[in-house]
């Protein structure tokens, strides 16, 4: 489509009707902020780099769109406004005039990776407490941040992010560390009067309503059930129901009429049967590890599909209670992240390049290998006083590795015998896989650098974990008591 009819990904415009609710909802907002003493300050859209080197991490300053100006300045739209809250105040106040509660408001321009329904243009109104460290000025805000979302008849969820919460557990107990990284809790890890604490750390928040000990009333707990099978498949069954002696039909107008209004219950005839249990779905990539990886999953006791399932072109096969999918191993991180797929096997540079957030409890013995940068026969060493052409299938790593050394360089990206680009001279260097080095040798190339150490590794969803942990769990334990007896 010509640029003239389209805007670039993850921008759009807000027309009438859509520009006046955002308003609306940002005054309400603006009003219960100023209500509760806190004091709007505006902050610019583009400032210079300089003053943030030292206090942005490299990810997160990759994110802001940088240009140079008329003066030769190097210079960045506004990607987040704490960092630029922080510059602004800093020379402007003194300890007398804390604790300061300030709030602001505006959109921010962030560069991130691709991901279904991102944004790259955001509004954000956020609100800080200025020199009160106090648990007080957090609660203060939790409260706050709660009954703006209230204010729109919804129910808050806070998520709240504190990880001296988790030193001071560590600091008192080890092999909490563990516990937390392995995502489960082993014998001996955890003392009991720490366990309930860690395993809330680990399932994720707790459900609204069973906090603090408070039981769930009936009603609300039928309401509840009733919901959530209403919204899940199978749908919710009508049994036949005994006629009544004066009203043969009652019962099941009285179930369609429940069905139809979505509200269900005992009380209206609506029996709902017992969900099945939901099927797990593994995505298992085609290539050299797939052989290995099934042979895994059956030391482990699951039906993996047979040596004649996988000469067939079907790629989805149901056993039991899971549900095996064959995708491409560059495709099984995104499979899991947007939850399309439920655990899945994946080499840490496909993790790493498609920037997967996903759970990896566990590490894989087999299929190792090293990312390496590789230079044409003669080449030297890439340096930042020349700028170099770099072939590669893995162009996010690729630029962090060279972004971490100062190290300028052309990505040229490929899709498969990286090598090949190297021995004909298309780049001075590639970034690629290195299994057993036999290509590299017989083409006369040479390994100048390390840039990750690769292992395969089992990624769990996030949502799913949360979900059915339990499932997860005992997957989790049965896969590693299989590494375990076959790595001995």
């Amino acid at each position: 489509m010509p640029t003239r009819f389209r805007y670039p990904t993850g921008v759009r415009p807000l027309l009438i009707e859509e520009a006046a609710r955002r308003r609306a909802i940002e005054q309400r907002v603006v009003e219960r902020l100023g209500g509760a003493g806190y004091d709007e300050v505006v902050l610019p859209i583009i400032d210079f780099v300089d003053p943030y080197i030292a206090i942005l991490d490299r990810e997160v300053a990759r994110q802001s769109y940088r240009f140079v100006d008329r003066d030769g300045e190097l210079v960045a739209i506004r990607s987040d406004f704490t960092p630029m809250l922080a510059r602004a105040l800093a020379p402007a106040m003194s300890d007398a005039d804390l604790p300061l509660r300030v709030f602001y408001r505006g959109d921010v321009i962030r560069c991130e990776a691709t991901r279904l329904g991102a944004n790259r243009e955001l509004f954000q109104i956020g609100a800080e407490i200025v020199g009160e460290p106090s648990p007080a000025a957090d609660r203060e805000m939790l409260e706050l941040a709660a009954a703006i979302v209230r204010d729109f008849g919804l129910i808050p969820t806070v998520i709240y992010n504190d990880v001296s919460i988790v030193e001071s557990l560590i600091a008192g107990a080890p092999g909490i560390r563990g516990a937390l990284v392995a995502k489960r809790i082993t014998n001996g890890d955890v003392p009991p009067d720490l366990r309930p604490i860690v395993e809330r750390l680990i399932s994720g928040p707790r459900r609204r309503g069973r906090a603090a000990g408070k039981r769930v009333p009936p009603a609300a707990r039928r309401h509840r059930r009733d919901c959530r099978l209403l919204h899940r498949p199978p749908l919710p069954r009508l049994r036949r129901q005994r006629p009544h002696p004066r009203r043969p039909g009652r019962a099941l107008r009285q179930s369609l009429r429940a069905l139809r209004h979505g509200r269900g219950g005992h009380w209206l005839y609506v029996h709902h049967r017992r969900p099945a249990i939901m099927t797990l779905r593994i995505a298992v990539p085609k290539g050299r590890l797939l052989d290995q990886v099934l042979a895994m999953f059956a030391a482990a006791g699951y039906d993996v599909p047979t040596e004649a399932d996988l000469k067939t072109r079907k790629l989805v096969f149901d056993r039991g209670d899971l549900q095996w999918i064959f995708v491409k191993d560059c495709d099984v991180p995104v499979y899991v992240e947007h939850g399309a797929a439920d655990i899945g096997i994946a080499g840490l540079d496909q993790i790493l390049e498609q920037a997967c957030t996903a759970y990896q409890p566990i590490e894989l013995p087999f299929g190792r290998c090293r990312m390496m940068l590789i230079g044409a026969p003669g080449a030297p060493p890439l340096s930042r006083d020349v700028v170099a052409k770099v072939a590669t299938k893995y162009p996010r790593m690729a630029r962090q590795y060279l972004d971490g050394r100062g190290i300028r360089a052309e990505l040229v990206p490929l899709g498969g015998s990286v090598e090949l680009a190297a021995v004909l001279h298309l780049t001075s260097h590639v970034i690629d896989l290195v299994e057993t080095g036999e290509t590299v040798r017989i083409h006369k190339l040479e390994l100048q650098d390390v840039v990750a150490e690769i292992s395969p590794r089992l990624i769990v969803g996030k949502n799913v974990y949360r979900t059915d942990s339990k499932r997860i769990r005992e997957l989790i334990a049965r896969v590693e008591e299989a590494v375990r007896v076959s790595s001995e």
